[in-house]
């Protein structure tokens, strides 16, 4: 389901799905997603990005903590032919490195490194998160759904304590 959660919240994902070999085991296979992955790409491409990926990294990026991707880095997204970010790799989402009674969220001051854009879009979504202004595209209790939000409610207490997010004022 991390794919579909990161699609509801405006991110791009690689589809993945279990399906069952000729021999009977299970395997995992993922949708492949042309293009080039953003470490190739950042080598070859020019010095500013164009406008729409700059906004589909920040929404991609920011739907990552919101599922928990610990493991997110250049050779695990791809910059497909319209431009726009996609992760390929998120088996590691934090709901599955976790006991369901114990979900350690990623801190946010994690996703920092992409710029501010993340941290802010990433408030942005766990109050709409929190409020149900969000459909997340799973069971409402799931475990994905369990996580995102337990992921919202950090993000929240973060932006509480980060004095350069600029609370509305109604929350303050």
């Amino acid at each position: 389901y991390s794919p579909n959660v990161i699609e509801a919240l405006g991110g791009t994902a690689a589809q993945t799905r279990t399906m069952e070999g000729p021999d009977g085991r299970e395997y995992i296979a993922k949708e492949g997603v042309p293009g080039q992955t953003l470490s190739e790409w950042q080598q070859t491409a020019p010095s500013e990005a164009p406008e729409q990926l700059e906004e589909s990294r920040t929404n991609t990026r920011a739907a990552a903590y919101v599922v928990g991707n610990r493991d997110l880095h250049g050779g695990n997204m791809v910059v497909d032919e319209d431009g726009k970010l996609a992760i390929i790799d998120h088996d590691s989402a934090g709901f599955t490195q976790t006991r369901r009674t114990d979900r350690r969220v990623a801190d946010i001051s994690r996703y920092n490194r992409y710029g501010a854009d993340v941290p802010e879009r990433v408030y942005d979504l766990a109050q709409e998160i929190r409020s149900g202004e969000r459909d997340l595209g799973v069971p409402e209790y799931s475990d994905h759904a369990e996580y995102a939000k337990a992921a919202a409610d950090q993000a929240v207490r973060q932006a509480y304590l980060d004095p350069s997010y600029d609370l509305p004022e109604d929350q303050t």
